[in-house]
């Protein structure tokens, strides 16, 4: 009977230690359980709590001084991306000069003197998901914006400069569906604004870079 009882107090004496291992942990994790999820935005039907996270920003200056502030802003509501805001403000001024609601996600954002003028302008680049990307050129000054620049594109977006001047022309690649045919059209700064010039199919185009830089450099070339 001695070795029955004893058997019983063992087993009593294991249930007890789970019993107590179990108490012991939910003290000690439940805690922390419970501040990570107070620690998140408290959302409902009535109030929403809204977070803003900085994705970008650039600061230049205008020719005479001015510095100016470009930032992409993301808010997130209910745990989701609820919208992306580019914002460009006078920091001299503290006054914004262009607010854009809605934009979809931005790849690139930053300021370049493409025209020659030595004045930068803002470029954005955004993508719509599968259909595309947005490339917008915005001239900004102290008080206001225009846009110099909105083209949808498939492929690619890019800068050259070909001229002495230090203006930009920008290659635009893309196609009237995702499966092509593609063909990339230059634009070329003139008259105060950016002018299509001509287009080519990018199967010739490509082939004609690629002839073009297979050849052998001549001898004095480095």
């Amino acid at each position: 009977m001695g070795r029955i009882h004893l058997g019983r107090l063992t087993l009593l004496g294991f249930i007890g230690s789970v019993i107590a291992f179990m108490v012991l942990s939910a003290v000690i994790f439940l805690p922390r359980t419970v501040s990570r999820l107070n620690s998140r935005p408290y959302y409902s039907a009535y109030a929403t709590q809204a977070r803003e996270t900085l994705i970008s920003s650039a600061t230049w200056e205008l020719a005479d001084g001015v510095r100016l502030e470009a930032r992409v802003e993301q808010t997130e509501a209910n745990g989701k991306v609820a919208s992306t805001r580019l914002t460009v403000k006078n920091l001299a001024t503290n006054q914004f000069i262009l607010k854009k609601e809605n934009y979809g996600f931005i790849l690139w954002m930053y300021a370049d003197d493409l025209t020659g003028d030595q004045v930068p302008e803002l470029v954005v680049t955004s993508s719509s998901g599968v259909r595309g990307n947005t490339l917008e050129i915005f001239e900004v000054g102290e008080t206001q914006t225009r846009m110099l620049f909105r083209e949808f594109y498939r492929v690619d977006a890019t800068f050259v400069r070909l001229s002495s001047a230090n203006v930009a022309d920008i290659l635009l690649t893309t196609g009237e569906s995702g499966a092509g045919p593609f063909y990339t059209t230059r634009f070329v700064w003139r008259g105060g604004q950016y002018q299509r010039v001509g287009v080519i199919s990018l199967d010739r185009f490509r082939g004609l870079i690629e002839n073009h830089f297979s050849a052998k450099l001549p001898r004095q070339y480095p």
